[in-house]
């Protein structure tokens, strides 16, 4: 049976599917777009901003933190065909392996350049949750292609 994407004909983990695809995407965008549109005001708020920039410019940062983002948000168009298709996971996989590679390496500026405590903990959090993901979407990936 061929589902239509309204609210009342989906289920109740298909809702939160895609409500969470789309949060922790826009959560992973906005900090993208604002590093992107922002480099000057971004670097002069924090030591943190100013040792990612010394690895690489933050636009670029930001430029691939969004596109990670968006790539990520697009698996929300996907949760109604998971049980048949391998897109769901594909931009799973994708969007939250980029992403926890580039929140560990937040992680780590943010530990060694005297921010609070709170700061690099939401960054680890963020890491584990992109990373788990990530890898749950590469198993089934796997898991279907034997």
């Amino acid at each position: 049976m061929k589902k239509i994407l309204s609210v009342d004909k989906l289920e109740t983990k298909e809702i939160i599917l895609i409500l969470q695809s789309i949060l922790l995407g826009a959560t992973i965008t906005g900090r993208g777009v604002l590093w992107f549109t922002s480099q000057e005001t971004v670097l002069s708020d924090s030591p943190f901003y100013a040792a990612l920039h010394q690895i690489m410019p933050i636009w670029l940062w930001g430029l691939i933190i969004m596109i990670t983002g968006i790539v990520y948000t697009a698996s929300a168009l996907f949760v109604t065909t998971m049980d048949h298709s391998t897109k769901y996971h594909m931009f799973t996989f994708i969007g939250g392996g980029t992403s926890s590679v580039f929140y560990f390496i937040m992680t780590s500026a943010g530990m060694y350049n005297n921010l609070n405590w709170l700061t690099p903990f939401n960054f680890l959090i963020l890491t584990v949750w992109t990373g788990v993901l990530a890898f749950v979407g590469g198993a089934e990936i796997y898991a279907r292609r034997k």
